[in-house]
């Protein structure tokens, strides 16, 4: 045929009965195939559901999706002679959904539009759709663009995407557990970095947030893409994961910690400018003794202001607390030979807090201490933070800044900047949120996460999970269930603020993907406002993240790719910014509604084969695919395959093998418990008020 509207008149199968905006109806002629068709020059199967026809017209030729096959009985008798009248006969029927138009391109190839410039009408035929014609659903044989499969109702042909259009705009792959989501996943992402491997240039940037552990071999012999894998407990092969509490923001502490917003979450926010202070500091000793100098002096300048030789009987017991813990830490700070500028003032410190001591305090009460003594503390507080601090003064700093300090000194942070005089009641309120600090950094999974190691800087940990030419694994499966929606958080939003950052700095962009297996988990819709003064979720915070990812990361060259077998239960503003959908099999009716309202026009009939779908069969649809086709997804080589097969139950009760017992389980669980395990956590504490280190003793306020 020389065009397209000139179809060999074999092709008929029927004629067009009824014509609407969405669905066309049809009658099929008595000649039409019954099962399979020869007319094409290859076998295939029609009359078929969600098979495909074609319908001439002026613009092209009109590609349609067969959503229904039936027989009906002819609506009125046919005159067949002047005095013959045939009586109703049942013809066979199918509904067709118009998908797009199908016309030749410049080298006489067929190209396919997606929607319907000029409807056919009544009586225009239906006709088989060639080889050629069907070949047009998939992108043409490129470097460019990536195999995932074929389509068994377009007589087999390949079923190429091209890697931009899926992941510039995101993509979710979408299905119940079992139907082969993450393997499509995994087999994308291989062709995709095949495809890229060898050119010229930075090559693939992937980083896999893994919540189940399965994708560890998915990405190995990958030629020279470098493959880097980081968990809780890192085995051969395998990295310690680090997410250091002091990159966390003052949001994702007060959601780790559960401080109350209106009464705990002003000091965790005012601590955290505290430490971070000291943060712009090179050594970490004298980070930490600025930081505590810098507490002290604020302290002392409020009580020489506000206090000064008066106060009631709390106000002066609080006074004295102060210089208790001033002086238990200066005597040590004038033994510390680290810092041999700091000891002079630290000695002057020392021996005012020992005056004052002596002066005001009767070994039971204490009493009023004079302005001046506060004026004196003061300025020696200021002198020796001056000597650490240098000629060149530190610049104001924000509680979220990502700056260095000890995370173990977060708790004493607290209580010191609740020790001023406006707040010196809060010590004892603020106990359950610095209890409950001290007793979740105590363990040991969240310390090899979060803890402060000295030789450890942002650049580093950037370069760990953002290197090029790398695919980064983050195994979050034995992250502790209490923060295992912040830590999350924390790599969004730090992936996120780094290309951000990176583009406003380089004017440019770093093509980077995200992966978020069983998104779900992570990426919750939104349930309800909370309180005023409830703490803000860890779960509220991963949404925040990823649905800001969502929104914004494509201008920075950040692209979300999800996984999840419950997309009901997604946060509404990530799906609906997914602009490419790989739907496998999905059973539940409420996400099957949910697919259908993402589906734009009449398309949505299409997902009713949804839970009919076999394992490694899904629906493409959206931005990728001029029209959504239903893929049988290659085969991925089951050593790469994710490990989240189906268990086989009958034939491990039956196997001879003897299975290993649960004692070398047990070992690793319980982690070696005759050795504390430091990975760089500190356990020296620095300065406790309220008794948590050992000061001078005193009778009980």
């Amino acid at each position: 045929m020389s065009t397209l509207s000139e179809f060999n008149a074999g092709l008929t199968i029927g004629v067009v009965e009824s014509v609407s905006p969405n669905i066309l109806s049809a009658v099929m002629t008595p000649d039409a195939p019954h099962g399979t068709a020869l007319n094409t020059r290859a076998i295939t199967r029609f009359p078929r559901l969600n098979g495909y026809v074609v319908i001439p017209s002026e613009a092209g030729a009109v590609i349609g999706l067969v959503t229904w096959i039936g027989v009906e009985a002819d609506r009125s008798p046919t005159a067949i002679a002047p005095d013959i009248v045939a009586l109703a006969a049942p013809r066979r029927r199918m509904r067709i959904l118009p998908l797009g138009t199908v016309n030749e391109d410049a080298t006489g190839g067929a190209v396919l539009e997606r929607g319907v410039l000029l409807f056919p009408t009544v009586g225009d035929p239906v006709l088989l759709a060639t080889r050629d014609q069907l070949r047009c659903l998939g992108l043409p044989e490129t470097p460019e663009n990536v195999r995932i499969g074929i389509s068994p109702l377009a007589g087999g042909v390949a079923v190429r995407v091209d890697p931009d259009k899926m992941l510039a705009r995101h993509l979710a792959i979408l299905g119940n557990t079992g139907s082969g989501k993450s393997c499509s996943a995994a087999l994308f992402l291989r062709r995709a970095i095949e495809a890229a491997d060898g050119a010229q240039g930075d090559g693939p940037r992937i980083v896999v947030i893994d919540a189940n552990g399965e994708y560890q071999q998915a990405f190995d012999d990958l030629g020279s893409v470098r493959v880097r894998r980081f968990a809780v407990e890192p085995d051969e092969g395998c990295e310690s994961l680090r997410v250091p509490a002091w990159l966390w923001t003052s949001r994702e502490w007060v959601a780790f910690s559960g401080a109350q917003r209106a009464a705990q979450a002003p000091f965790l926010r005012q601590a955290l400018r505290l430490l971070r202070s000291g943060g712009a500091l090179s050594d970490p000793t004298r980070a930490r003794t600025f930081t505590v100098c810098r507490s002290f002096f604020v302290q002392a300048r409020r009580r020489a202001i506000q206090v000064g030789a008066a106060g009631d009987f709390k106000q002066r017991m609080d006074a004295g607390h102060v210089i208790s813990a001033m002086l238990a830490w200066s005597q040590r700070c004038a033994a510390d030979e680290t810092l041999p500028e700091a000891q002079p003032h630290a000695e002057s410190i020392s021996a005012a807090c020992a005056d004052a001591r002596a002066d005001s305090f009767d070994g039971r009460y204490w009493n009023p201490i004079d302005v001046s003594v506060w004026e004196a503390i003061a300025g020696h507080l200021a002198e020796l933070s001056r000597s650490i601090e240098g000629e060149v003064p530190l610049p104001d700093v924000h509680e979220d800044d990502p700056l260095f300090f000890y995370v173990e000194d977060l708790a004493e942070a607290i209580e010191l900047a609740a020790l001023d005089d406006e707040s010196a009641s809060a010590v004892q309120w603020l106990a359950p949120l610095t209890y409950r600090l001290r007793h979740l950094m105590g363990d040991r999974r969240l310390r090899s996460i979060a803890a402060t190691h000295e030789d450890e800087s942002l650049v580093q940990i950037l370069d760990n999970y953002l290197a090029p030419n790398q695919v980064t694994i983050i195994d979050v499966s034995l992250v502790p269930s209490a923060a295992r929606s912040v830590v999350v958080a924390v790599l969004a939003r730090l992936l996120f603020d780094a290309h951000e950052r990176y583009r406003r700095v380089h004017q440019a962009t770093r093509s980077t993907v995200l992966l978020m297996e069983e998104a779900h988990t992570f990426i919750t819709k939104q349930r309800g406002f909370s309180e005023d003064d409830a703490p803000t979720s860890a779960v509220e915070l991963c949404r925040e993240a990823f649905e800001r990812i969502a929104r914004e990361g494509r201008k920075f060259g950040l692209s979300l790719m999800l996984t999840s077998q419950r997309p009901a239960e997604l946060s509404e503003t990530v799906l609906s910014q997914c602009n490419t959908f790989l739907v496998h099999r999905v059973v539940n009716d409420v996400d099957q509604n949910l697919l259908r309202r993402l589906v734009p026009d009449a398309l949505g009939e299409l997902l009713a084969e949804l839970p009919s779908l076999p394992a490694r069969t899904a629906i493409l649809l959206g931005w990728a695919s001029e029209i959504p086709t239903l893929v049988s997804i290659d085969e991925l080589d089951e050593r790469f395959r994710p490990n989240s097969r189906d268990p086989r139950f009958l034939s491990v009760w039956r196997s001879a093998a003897t299975t290993p017992g649960w004692a070398e389980v047990v070992d690793h669980w319980q982690g070696d418990s005759s050795t504390p395990i430091h990975n760089g956590w500190k356990s020296e504490a620095s300065v406790r008020p309220g008794g948590a280190v050992d000061l001078p003793e005193e009778p009980p306020f």
